[in-house]
């Protein structure tokens, strides 16, 4: 069970996607070797309602004991990214002021906690700018698991 924890409930009418949970578990339980210290990325695209969000919250539910951190980052705007990121610094009782940080001082903030902290699923939902992923971790020994339209340039599984 996680230690730290951001997750909204998990919906009880969810059924099917195997095909797609599987993928996202496979990618995540293989990492090279020579990855174990950058985040793996998996990004669920497609057009808006098409479930995205919903596969990101069953898999988090689903493999919730794989990991010693889940949080959910909801992406759609700067303010919403902020937001989550401070209920994370606050969750694992990061040693700041989290209230005066301002948004650079924060991500770098959680980036720094993801860095020393192994086996975390963080999961940015909804991105809809290419700013949006400034805010992704770069280092760290875990996962990022992200929802986006198809019209951001994205890398696939980086």
């Amino acid at each position: 069970m996680p230690q730290f924890e951001i997750l909204g409930p998990r919906n009880p009418l969810f059924t099917g996607r195997a095909i797609e949970l599987n993928a996202i578990h496979q990618y995540f339980s293989h990492p090279p070797l020579e990855d174990r210290l950058v985040p793996r990325i998996y990004p669920l695209t497609g057009p808006s309602g098409i479930g995205k969000t919903q596969i990101a919250l069953e898999y988090a539910h689903r493999h919730r004991q794989e990991y010693h951190a889940l949080f959910w980052v909801q992406a759609t705007e700067t303010f919403f990214i902020e937001k989550d990121f401070r209920e994370i610094l606050t969750c694992v009782a990061f040693p700041v002021n989290v209230a005066t940080l301002r948004p650079r001082e924060l991500i770098a903030s959680v980036h720094s906690w993801l860095k020393s902290n192994p086996d975390w699923l963080i999961i940015f939902d909804g991105i809809t700018s290419a700013a949006a992923l400034t805010a992704l971790p770069k280092e760290g020994s875990g996962n990022i698991l992200l929802t986006a339209c198809d019209d951001l340039p994205l890398n696939a599984k980086t």
